[in-house]
């Protein structure tokens, strides 16, 4: 058997030499491929490369590599522990190389860069860059087949010693990678599972690499990837951040002709996140980003879409300079469509964009906000200007800012409906707005006020245009609801409004507004605990307009229903208009400054140039339905408390630039039941030189009511009594001429049990007002005066109270003087002549009544005085008059001639006895006595009582004094008084 062997060895050499040479190759191949792998590693830098194994079968196209090794300065920069390749010889033939299997099990790699233009992979320098010109790309010779790669337990490590991370570990726990062929459109599958910096990556891959249009399609999930430990960021000197990666993602991307197309959805969340960048720093614990993301090259314009939710939760950020802190959480709903065309972009967001628990605070100040919600879509675009259009709803819940510096406080609700579009070019903006804009439980304080507000609801069109000048054009409507304000100190409100409305409120720049039919309801001014100062149920104005900042013209102001309540204190001051300005404010800083304003203003001259003057005008003031006014007085003994109604008022037109026309007035009263006031005409009210022309009827004044202000200034109560009076008024420049016509029916006085009788008024009068009132009634009871009021209001002594008690005094005077004159002519003339001459008994001397000395009875012309003064007593029922029998020197000569004339009838002849010579009278005057005369005129004053009783003058209106002596020697006279 061997010979034969050795024969056909022998025969056959050539064939013999080629099988022994090749089965020498096939032994010895194993070892010049890892004699190759080593010297090839080598020359490429490493220091030294260890092979334990290398099984190469070139028949099955099997060549495995066991404890692979790379040594570079005496660390090991790749090792694997085995690798395994297996490929399909036949495949060559059709062009193919097809490795059916490349498996790596326990591999590491170092890879070092020290330089940004080169790395060291296992300790051999690689390039990043290079000069070479890039060449076209060939169709390949053969094609490349991967049937199956896997790749288990694999570790890179990136070393950058002149960085802050000087390593960075990736680690593949398994890479798989199947049926991807460059001859064959069929999908591959990559799953990758690895960690980096112990964090875990995993991808599940499908590649259409090598179809018409090649995709990928997989999905890719980080496990709490540390933000702290990447390269990138934490290379950056000046920034420090840390937080974890989350990703839950699956996408597409598909290339075609005209371009990519991506599109992914999933998850991404980055928690407990902390960055700081001096002098910002910020953090949040966590975001979350659940959606989809799309980027389409298509015929048209490339588009790219985000549709999903973010949550932003607990963002802080600080400013450590500005010492400015903010805290948020953030909760979006987007859909943004964004179209990348040549000419510009154009991006489209529908969707919720919400701010909730977000605070700002600086030093002295601190803003809250509950939530910041916006609905509804916005565009923007810059194909030929930019352009952002904003259609939906804004809203603020409980804004809240306070300022610790001024203790203001605001918080309020804010509601904003857009349709608006800014156009932004180079040297314009144009802003168009049309919507509505409503602010809800507003709330503001800056101590000591307080202002509340229910809502305020605007709702119209604002055109804004900025170029070289600002133009701004607005028209709407306002709403606002049930608005107070405060003063904390006093708890008093001093403003609140029910309602207010304007129908159209219109704007052309800031110096020109305009409205129309603007409606108060339920204005209420100084509400105090009792009560409120002015209480306005419903305020019309149909028209305003303000231009120039300087000019206010006003349409007619109705007021429907109204409560004024005014209380007068002891020293004469309104109590609520002092309770109302008192609780404003006072600055004092503002009175220094306008002393100041002026001390310089006289120092130095003044400018040429001033503002305009403030000027204004209206057409009517009027009131429709009830409007009252209460009045109250507490500067009597006793309360004066008056209701009045004002059934009609009307003010006519009124303009500041005519201070000297005529405007029409008309005022109607009830100041009680049935008590009325009427007065119409014309005045000025804007002449600093007060002028007007008013006729005034006052009729059925019940004067009871007003007792306590006649014991005050009268010292007499009002028992009884009703004022009814005509007045006419003109004021010329200052100065007043009145005529009043005045009538009291059924006046009757008593005397107050305080009395403190006004001392100006009984000056002028100069007589007790009993007898006066007494001399002015009628047969009914009724008195009638003229009461003229004349006089220079400007004049510094001029007090209308005491005018017009002057003015009663002296009218009820001149009233009596001319009563007396004409009831008891032509016996008054003494009364008038003798100017009211007052004693102690009498109040008014009358002219006396003159007796024949000696004698009692009355001559024929005083029974004709009597006459007239029974007369007048019949008239007057409450007139009494006094009557002082008086005697003098004229009835004791009378007398004495009477007696002579007796004693020289008697018996002449006949003597008298001694004894009754001593008897008679030493002196002629002793013959009539003292006694005597007091007799005679005790004697008158009965004469003048019986006679004017038997006349029928009550018994109580004849009073009888004293009798009394004079020694005058004229004919006698008895007082008469009043």
């Amino acid at each position: 058997m061997f010979h034969s062997l050795f024969s056909l060895l022998k025969r056959y050499k050539w064939t013999a030499a080629i099988l022994s040479v090749t089965g020498l190759l096939l032994i010895l191949l194993p070892f010049g491929i890892q004699l190759g792998i080593q010297k090839a590693l080598e020359q490429q830098g490493a220091d030294e490369v260890r092979i334990k194994d290398v099984d190469f079968n070139l028949f099955t196209g099997r060549l495995s590599v066991k404890n692979l090794e790379i040594i570079d300065q005496q660390h090991t920069v790749l090792s694997a522990k085995q690798l395994n390749l297996h490929w399909q010889l036949r495949a060559i033939w059709q062009k193919h190389f097809l490795l059916k299997q490349l498996q790596l099990k326990h591999g590491y790699i170092q890879v070092t860069q020290t330089d940004p233009k080169s790395i060291q992979i296992a300790g051999i320098d690689i390039p990043l860059s290079s000069d070479k010109s890039k060449t076209e790309s060939k169709a390949p010779f053969i094609l490349f087949g991967l049937e199956n790669l896997d790749i288990e337990d694999l570790t890179m490590e990136l070393n950058r010693p002149n960085h802050a991370i000087k390593k960075t570990s990736y680690t593949l726990d398994s890479l798989t990678l199947s049926h991807l062929y460059m001859w064959d459109d069929s999908p591959a599958r990559m799953i990758l599972n690895s960690y980096l910096n112990q964090s875990r990556i995993a991808t599940n891959f499908q590649l259409h690499l090598f179809s018409e249009h090649p995709k990928v399609v997989g999905t890719l999930k980080i496990d709490h990837l540390n933000l702290a430990k990447l390269p990138y960021l934490a290379e950056q000197p000046d920034i420090k951040a840390s937080g974890e990666l989350t990703t839950d993602l699956t996408f597409t991307a598909q290339l075609f002709p005209r371009g990519i197309n991506f599109q992914q959805q999933g998850n991404i969340l980055i928690d407990d996140v902390k960055a700081e960048m001096a002098p910002y720093q910020a953090s949040w614990d966590s975001f979350n980003w659940s959606g989809d993301f799309s980027y389409i090259e298509s015929d048209q314009d490339p588009t790219i879409t985000l549709h999903g939710k973010a949550l932003l939760k607990n963002f802080t950020g600080e400013d450590v300079e500005k010492q400015l802190f903010v805290q948020q959480s953030l909760n979006t709903d987007f859909n943004i469509v964004t179209l990348l065309k040549p000419e510009g972009v154009e991006v489209t967001q529908q969707g919720v964009i919400q701010l909730n628990d977000v605070k700002a605070t600086q030093p002295g100040l601190e803003a809250n906000l509950q939530q910041a919600k916006w609905q509804g879509e916005v565009k923007y675009d810059n194909l030929t200007t930019p352009k952002v259009s904003a259609l939906g709803q804004f809203t603020l819940k409980q804004a809240h800012v306070a300022n610790e510096a001024t203790k203001t406080e605001l918080t309020q609700d804010l509601k904003a409906d857009l349709n608006a579009q800014v156009t932004m070019a180079q040297d314009n903006l144009t802003v168009a707005q049309k919507g509505g804009l409503n602010i809800s439980n507003l709330s503001a304080s800056q101590p000591p006020y307080q202002a509340s507000l229910q809502s305020f609801d605007w709702r119209g069109q604002l055109d804004f245009k900025q170029s070289k000048e600002m133009l701004i054009q607005s028209s709407g409507q306002v709403d606002l609801k049930s608005l107070q304000t405060q003063d904390l100190v006093s708890k008093q409100n001093l403003l609140d409004l029910n309602h207010l409305t304007i129908a159209d409120l219109s704007l052309q720049q800031l110096d020109a507004i305009q409205l129309k039919d603007l409606t108060l309801k339920g204005l209420e001014v100084s509400k105090q605990p009792k009560s409120e100062f002015i209480n306005l149920h419903q305020v019309h104005l149909n028209q305003a307009k303000l231009t120039q900042l300087s000019n206010l013209e006003l349409g007619t102001l109705t007021l429907n229903g109204s409560q004024t309540n005014l209380t007068i204190n002891r020293d004469g001051e309104i109590v609520q208009l002092k309770t109302l300005l008192s609780s404003l404010p006072q600055s004092e800083e503002s009175k220094t400054a306008q002393t100041e304003t002026t001390a310089k203003n006289e120092a130095e001259p003044a400018e040429m140039t001033e503002k305009p003057a403030f000027q204004y005008k209206w057409q009517t003031v009027q009131t429709k339905g009830k409007n009252q006014i209460h009045f109250t007085s507490e500067q009597f003994s006793e309360p004066l408390d008056k209701t009045i109604l004002v059934d009609q008022f009307k003010l006519g037109a009124l303009d500041s630039r005519k201070p000297a026309k005529d405007t029409p007035i008309s005022l109607q009263m009830s100041l009680d039941e049935f008590t009325k006031f009427n007065s119409e005409g014309q005045i000025q009210p804007l002449n600093p030189k007060a002028t007007a022309n008013l006729n005034t009827k006052l009729d059925g004044l019940d004067l009871v009511a007003l007792s306590p202000v006649a014991a005050q200034f009268l010292g007499y109560d009002i028992q009884s009594g009703q004022l009814s009076a005509d007045m006419e008024t003109k004021l010329v420049e200052n100065k007043i001429d009145a005529q009043n016509d005045l009538r009291l029916h059924k006046l009757e006085l008593t005397q107050a049990k305080e009395s403190s009788q006004n001392e100006s008024f009984q000056k002028s009068l100069n007589m007790p007002i009993e007898p006066a009132l007494a001399l002015l009634k009628d047969k009914q009871d009724n008195i009638k005066l003229k009461l003229p009021i004349k006089g220079d209001i400007t004049d510094p002594n001029f007090n209308i109270q005491d005018v017009i008690n002057i003015a009663l005094g002296k009218a009820m005077k001149a009233a009596t003087k001319t009563y007396l004159l004409l009831a008891l002519q032509p016996f008054g003339a003494i009364a008038v002549a003798g100017d009211y001459l007052i004693n102690q008994n009498l109040s008014v001397n009358l002219q006396p009544i003159e007796f024949t000395a000696g004698q009692s009875e009355l001559t024929p012309q005083m029974q004709a005085y009597m006459q007239k003064i029974n007369a007048m007593l019949q008239e007057r029922k409450g007139v009494q008059i006094k009557i002082c029998g008086l005697a003098n020197e004229a009835d004791r000569s009378a007398l004495l001639a009477q007696l002579a004339k007796q004693m020289a009838g008697t018996d002449k002849d006949k003597k008298e006895s001694k004894q009754e010579q001593d008897k008679q009278p030493k002196r002629i005057e002793d013959l009539v006595s003292d006694e005597q005369l007091l007799k005679l005129a005790e004697a008158r004053n009965v004469t003048i009582k019986r006679y004017l009783l038997n006349l029928g003058s009550a018994n109580s209106q004849v009073i009888l004094c004293q009798p009394s002596l004079t020694k005058d020697n004229s004919a006698p006279k008895v007082a008469v008084g009043i």
